[in-house]
């Protein structure tokens, strides 16, 4: 494996197209990333692979073929999201969340994408007088932007190329982020607003509809009817959801969805470099109990940290002082 350590600006020539992700702080994200990677080189071997990381153990740099150092000061959780453009080593560049797994071959669906400058995978538009849980107001905003349309996507991918197009998406998308009082968006978390909505907002500034792929290149399980098939190493995913029955090349385990037990077998399928039918029926098995020991663990959390913050709102209004701890972003 052919693994360097650099800021991508000092490379000499760039290749031309490369995937990228973002592995920062949790041991989690160390670990999805590397299978992440693991994937891609089982499935798209031709393309260089880049991942932003923290991680000193050289974990990552056994798989990828770019470590590119976290800058801290960008910011913390879904912030350094907002600058991929300026950690990828690449001319054109594929971003993929570390919570992903490339199931199968996705050249087709690669040079239908390279058609834009800048997109993500995009499900639908948003029309005056919709409403969407990322904005407290989108019909008055979409109003006020004289916008007729918003692309509604999950941010799992986004490909870009070096543009002078690209350049004011990202400009103005951090900007959004920025300004969350100006745009009416809502906190993903305490580090602020998501990437979609700001995305999404300067991708309707500029008039870019997006890239829709019928379900073939990125989807998540939001909605799932049914049972979810995936094989990384036979190459094959599919499922239902409210659309119908998709094939995408990238499954996007986010937030909950990261618990299913398809993904875990379909971790260790790569590691083992077997189909997921001949995964033992006991890894099947420890794989079950282990997640739900983290689904105990994670409800456990929140009814703890549920309860602080009701006796921290009846101190309060006791006139008593509680000590405050910073939460913890997890994404």
């Amino acid at each position: 494996m052919n693994s360097q350590s650099a800021d991508p600006s000092s490379a000499g020539i760039r290749p031309v197209i490369g995937f990228l992700t973002l592995a920062i702080g949790a041991r989690d994200y160390i670990d999805q990333a590397y299978y992440l990677g693991l994937s891609l080189k089982a499935n798209m071997p031709r393309y260089p692979i880049a991942v932003v990381t923290d991680d000193e153990t050289g974990r990552l740099a056994s798989i990828y073929d770019h470590v590119v150092p976290a800058r801290r000061s960008l910011g913390r959780g879904v912030r350094q999201k907002m600058y991929i453009d300026q950690y990828t080593p690449f001319e054109e560049t594929l971003f993929i969340d570390a919570d992903c797994i490339a199931a199968r071959s996705f050249e087709r669906e690669l040079d239908e994408v390279r058609r834009f400058d800048f997109t993500p995978v995009v499900q639908r538009h948003l029309r005056p007088g919709d409403r969407d849980e990322y904005f407290l107001d989108l019909p008055d905003l979409m109003k006020r932007m004289d916008l007729r349309a918003l692309p509604k996507f999950n941010g799992g991918v986004y490909f870009f190329r070096r543009s002078a197009v690209s350049n004011r998406v990202f400009e103005a998308a951090r900007r959004i982020q920025s300004e969350p009082a100006e745009f009416g968006l809502k906190a993903f978390d305490a580090t602020g607003p998501g990437d979609e909505p700001a995305y999404a907002l300067a991708m309707a500034r500029y008039d870019i509809s997006g890239y829709e792929d019928q379900g073939r290149l990125m989807r998540t399980p939001v909605g799932l009817r049914g049972m979810l098939s995936i094989d990384p190493v036979q190459g094959e995913c599919n499922f239902v959801r409210a659309e119908g029955r998709v094939t995408p090349a990238i499954c996007h385990f986010a937030g909950d969805y990261r618990f299913m037990p398809e993904y875990y077998c379909a971790r260790v399928a790569l590691e083992r470099r077997c189909p997921v039918e001949a995964v033992p029926f006991y890894l099947q098995g420890l794989i079950r109990v282990e997640l739900a020991r983290q689904r105990l663990a994670r409800r456990v959390r929140w009814l703890r940290g549920s309860a602080e913050r009701r006796l921290a709102l009846i101190f309060t209004m006791m006139g008593l002082r509680t000590l405050s701890k910073e939460p913890v972003i997890r994404r």
